[in-house]
């Protein structure tokens, strides 16, 4: 995995995603406030959510890409659907950026699932409202193992 950093939701501090990752099976659904299929697929995420919060093993997290200004409105989702997995954000300004998350792991379509494994590898990664059930179907199987 290339250095990924990404914002802080409270206090828009610098996060090294990284670091939270290593050593963990990692599930990220690339979403964003303004992407109504995104926002449709939550209740089934936080259906997975309640099945894996209790490893240690496990990330799952959500990167938001988001235009400063609509940060609150992601907020708002986030609390309104009790949404309590990690959440970050890139700036929508930086996202072609070789530099920001979305340049670097090439995410341009919303929302769009990965699956790193405990070496930091990428074991899948895929776009489309329609494989959220296969993106946890999958990492359900991975972490069976560990």
């Amino acid at each position: 995995m290339p250095d990924l950093y990404s914002t802080d939701l409270s206090d828009s501090s610098t996060v090294y995603l990284n670091h939270l990752m290593k050593g963990k099976y990692v599930f990220i659904d690339f979403w964003g406030s303004w992407c109504g299929p995104c926002i449709a697929t939550l209740p089934k995420l936080k259906e997975f959510y309640q099945k894996v919060k209790d490893r240690d093993d496990v990330l799952v997290m959500g990167i938001a890409l988001e235009h400063k200004k609509d940060v609150d409105k992601l907020r708002k989702i986030i609390r309104e659907n009790e949404v309590e997995w990690m959440n970050v954000w890139n700036n929508f300004s930086t996202r072609k950026s070789l530099g920001a998350v979305h340049g670097k792991l090439r995410i341009d379509t919303f929302p769009t699932y990965m699956i790193i494994d405990k070496e930091g590898k990428i074991v899948y990664k895929d776009k489309s409202i329609f494989k959220a059930q296969e993106a946890v179907e999958l990492f359900m199987k991975l972490i069976v193992g560990g």
